[in-house]
């Protein structure tokens, strides 16, 4: 028996699914080729497909054709028609069916995608693009997670598993609960690590990843992002907070405020009853990272897991990075990685870019054994910012220091504008 693997690649979604091949699946995988075929000689029995296709209605009814034939024999080509229903209408998409495809290959078609929507020349894009990545994939290794990611992180085996964050195995710790690399609360039902055990697992899920979702329950009730319990309701001191299709908020005042005749109306200060610290937002972005990289990585960050774990604080660390823009707007969170594969030591050994909703997080993952440097030093951290050019070319980012272990109480400051009549 034998995988056949089929990949779509296109901008608001890919998908890498293998399919066993025996006597049945052959008639399936032929089938399903067949919707794809551009041209076919019957005479020298040759099919011609081209890897651009574009997501038609007629398409995605000869899909559905060849999926609904043969959904009880292979369950698993339903994910198919989900996968074509999710594409835009018309949207272009690259079709390789058992296909190896490299790193710079992918890199290269979403170019020539992207250039395609956006109606630009490719070569330009190209370039512009090189411009900004192409020392930086010279130095760097890129891993990126997001809705579309295979979604079992390390050990698939249970007895073989060792936790990654506090080194027991399974004969000290349990592994039977799913441990989502980032939190389920933050919309994450599909990135997950099967080597962080149950233990662990409850430590950060009532420790410090509950600082991060905190600091983010805002955005979490606005955008409608689902976690275990659905869309949050907030509540705190002086107000309430849902969003069931219309966000409705409920703010308390003292009669002090209400006879306070310069408040704003237009500014509004929601007050949790909750504390968060700010270095445990850093540990807990961190974390999100380790949680993702290879395993074989995990030795270079002995300090770091204490660090995420609590076991230790310290005084001065990277300065993160925070950007709002709707263009990377996304409902799932993303994450990516940088691994540094050279030994620039001016660079640091490992980056992450953490995406929710509009916002971007950009940090160093910081006090890697393969770092010799900590960049907290001004001029440190100017030269590898301005080496992460897709960084650094974006204005209106700012930098925050997540140095405070002070527990302190959470306030939330909306600014409203009236709406202008037409």
């Amino acid at each position: 028996m034998n995988n056949f693997r089929i990949i779509f690649l296109a901008l608001s979604r890919s998908l890498d699914i293998e399919i066993k091949s025996d006597n049945e699946i052959d008639e399936i995988i032929y089938d399903f080729i067949m919707v794809f075929a551009k041209d076919i000689d019957y005479e020298n029995f040759k099919v011609n497909i081209e890897s651009l296709q574009q997501n038609t209605t007629d398409l995605k009814n000869k899909i559905d054709l060849v999926i609904q034939k043969y959904k009880t024999s292979e369950p698993k080509i339903q994910q198919i028609n989900s996968y074509f229903k999710d594409l835009k209408d018309d949207e272009y998409f690259f079709f390789f069916p058992n296909s190896e495809i490299s790193k710079d290959q992918i890199f290269q078609f979403y170019n020539f995608l992207s250039a395609n929507e956006k109606n630009e020349d490719y070569e330009t894009l190209t370039n512009q693009i090189d411009d900004s990545f192409g020392a930086l994939r010279d130095k760097y290794e890129m891993f990126a997670f997001d809705e579309n990611t295979r979604n079992k992180i390390g050990e698939t085996d249970k007895s073989k598993r060792i936790c990654r964050f506090c080194n027991r195995g399974s004969e000290e710790v349990k592994f039977k609960k799913v441990a989502h690399s980032i939190s389920e609360a933050l919309g994450n039902k599909k990135i997950i690590t099967n080597d962080e055990c149950d233990s662990c697992n409850e430590k950060f899920g009532i420790g410090i990843e509950n600082d991060l979702i905190l600091y983010l329950n805002l955005y979490r009730n606005v955008f409608g992002i689902r976690g275990k319990s659905g869309v949050p309701k907030l509540k705190g001191k002086n107000f309430e907070m849902e969003n069931n299709g219309t966000i409705e908020i409920k703010q308390y005042l003292t009669d002090e405020e209400v006879n306070d005749s310069e408040r704003d109306d237009f500014k509004v200060k929601l007050e949790t009853s909750q504390e968060l610290t700010a270095q445990n937002i850093y540990r807990t972005l961190s974390k999100y990272a380790l949680s993702v990289i290879d395993k074989t990585l995990i030795e270079h960050f002995g300090e770091t897991i204490k660090w995420i774990n609590g076991d230790v604080s310290f005084d001065n660390l990277p300065k993160v990075a925070m950007l709002t823009s709707y263009y990377l707007f996304s409902y799932h969170p993303k994450l990516i990685v940088y691994i540094r594969k050279s030994d620039d030591f001016e660079l640091p050994f490992a980056v992450a870019e953490f995406r929710f909703t509009f916002l971007t997080f950009a940090f160093v993952i910081p006090k890697s054994s393969k770092d010799n440097i900590d960049f907290t030093n001004v001029e440190d951290y100017k030269k590898y910012w301005q080496f992460f050019k897709h960084f650094s070319s974006v204005p209106n980012w700012t930098f925050t220091k997540m140095d405070d272990t002070t527990a302190r109480k959470f306030t939330m400051n909306l600014n409203f504008k009236p709406k202008q009549k037409k």
